[in-house]
């Protein structure tokens, strides 16, 4: 139990980071607030499918991998 609760803690820690990238990244950072709350309200398809449109537009998106990751 107290392991799964460290992994949630670490992913979600993850996740900000990837989110704070995202804030300063490329144009589309445009998409922050809304990826934020799809988050946060647990729309995680919706996240996912961001993250995927990221790395095909650029496959070095690190900000996309730590999100794919997360999800």
């Amino acid at each position: 139990m107290e392991r799964d609760v460290a992994v949630k803690l670490a992913l979600n820690f993850a996740m900000a980071v990837a989110l704070a990238f995202a804030a300063n990244a490329t144009p589309s950072s445009n998409n922050f607030h809304s990826v934020t709350n799809d988050w946060y309200q647990g729309n995680y398809s919706n996240v996912y499918e961001l993250a995927q449109q990221r790395l095909v537009a650029n496959s070095n998106d690190l900000v996309a991998a730590v999100i794919m990751e997360c999800v």
